[in-house]
């Protein structure tokens, strides 16, 4: 018989705040006025804006239309969840190119926040741009680099910062190289990477990481780029804790290269926009097919180490009758973080700040011997760890470990076991000690889920 556990905290919090408050906080445009203290910065809106305005094109939105029959034809789209996500997946990937174009200036650096959520701010409406089986509790920040450049970021450790922040330089931006299969997993070759536990920082937590061709000088923080005009580092803030952590400060400046390039008009944008387009929407089609729709539904395989040494992880896919469950039991294997994401069948994560379509092992509970079982399916099952398929039979799943304690640890057995479950069944499937919720304490959950989803941008 499971126990019915919720934390103190979070009833007191519900108490605090009364009723009304809880309503809103199911809605994000209720924390539209305060959304964005750290994140919205004159940059920040500058790039969206841009976007924004770019992606209404009549030439953004024709490539758009004309690149919907790639997503007609695929697979996909014959079963009943990719038909039902189809617009959305495709409008996703595509604003997140428009995004991508508009912070596209290697010359002129900004940090800009994108694979993110539908969000507004300032009077503007961002479109999502979720992707490649995004993750909810990262903070995702672009950076353009130019290989024949050098550049400064500087930074500053919070003491409510991430669990994790790395700081990935890739040879081109993941998904624009094409359909090459050298370009798998991380989506493009990795040229150099770095984790905030790498990083030498000063005593008042500040630091300095210098990107250029040439080797390191010595000690210090440093990625060494190719030699390619148009790289990309993406710095990821890992959030384990959503209602206390925040994404460190950060800012970027060119410190020397080739003469400045002009900088780009809307029209530019809007050509660079399209090619990404053009070479975006067919890689994550073919990536998924060839490396997730390959496999066998419902069958999670043994994790691989992620390229630059901060973890490692796994993709599979669920496809389940509507009277079926995926119950998954996971070994942390010693990570301080562990994450169980999904996504729809063209890699975008659903709604994941009104629903548990995620939990990290900060937000799930686990067994008494330190595993974490979890339930996938789309109807509430009435566990604590209840990954929220929003309605979907089918879909995708990503498994993420970082933040190893012990780099070397193999991830031989971090699946412990993978099952598909009859619904009538799944309490004999389930161990004894897990925990149950009230249809009032779920409630309470996701309240604070999308409370403190928001409390990142304020």
């Amino acid at each position: 018989m499971g126990s019915r556990i919720f934390g103190e905290n979070s009833l007191n919090s519900i108490r605090s705040v009364g009723a009304a408050s809880v309503t809103i906080c199911l809605s994000l445009a209720g924390f539209a006025p305060g959304i964005g203290a750290a994140a919205i910065s004159d940059d920040q809106v500058a790039v969206d804006r841009q976007a924004v305005a770019v992606f209404a094109m009549p030439s953004v939105q024709a490539e758009k239309s004309r690149l919907r029959a790639l997503y007609v034809e695929d697979p996909e789209a014959s079963q009943q969840d990719g038909r039902a996500r189809l617009e959305a997946g495709l409008g996703s990937v595509a604003f997140a190119s428009v995004l991508a174009a508009a912070n596209n200036d290697p010359d002129r650096p900004k940090i800009s926040w994108a694979t993110a959520a539908t969000h507004d701010w300032r009077a503007l409406h961002v479109p999502g741009s979720g992707h490649g089986i995004d993750n909810p509790d990262n903070f995702y920040r672009n950076i353009p680099i130019d290989g024949a450049a050098r550049y400064t970021i500087t930074g500053r450790i919070r003491q409510d910062g991430p669990l994790q922040e790395s700081f990935t330089l890739y040879k081109t931006r993941p998904g624009s190289g094409g359909t090459e299969k050298q370009a798998v997993f991380e989506g493009s070759p990795v040229l150099g990477a770095l984790t905030a536990r790498d990083l030498s920082v000063a005593s008042d937590g500040s630091f300095t990481i210098t990107i250029d061709h040439d080797g390191a000088n010595g000690p210090g923080n440093h990625i060494q780029s190719g030699d390619n005009p148009d790289e990309i580092l993406i710095v990821r803030d890992t959030l384990s804790d959503w209602s206390k952590e925040r994404p460190n400060g950060l800012a970027v400046a060119r410190a020397d290269g080739p003469p400045l390039k002009p900088q780009p008009t809307n029209k530019v944008i809007a050509e660079q926009a399209i090619q990404l387009m053009r070479s975006m929407v067919p890689f994550w089609l073919k990536f998924d097919n060839d490396y997730i729709y390959a496999h066998p539904a419902n069958v999670i395989e043994t994790p691989r180490r992620r390229d630059g040494g901060w973890g490692f992880a796994v993709m599979a896919r669920f496809d389940l009758k509507p009277d079926e469950a995926l119950v998954v039991t996971l070994d942390p294997a010693g990570a301080r973080y562990l994450g169980f994401q999904i996504a729809d069948p063209w890699s975008v994560a659903p709604d994941y700040i009104r629903h548990t379509s995620s939990l990290n092992n900060h937000q799930a509970a686990p067994s008494a011997d330190g595993s974490f079982t979890y339930v996938l399916c789309p109807r509430d099952p009435g566990y604590r760890n209840w990954i929220d398929s929003v309605g979907m039979h089918a879909g995708l799943i990503t498994l993420r470990w970082q933040e190893l304690t012990d780099k070397t640890v193999s991830p031989d057995h971090a699946i412990r076991s993978v099952k598909v479950v009859k619904l009538s069944q799944l309490k004999g499937a389930m161990p004894s000690e897990v925990q149950l919720l009230s249809a009032f304490q779920r409630r309470i959950q996701l309240a604070d889920r999308a409370r403190s989803y928001a409390l990142r941008l304020d």
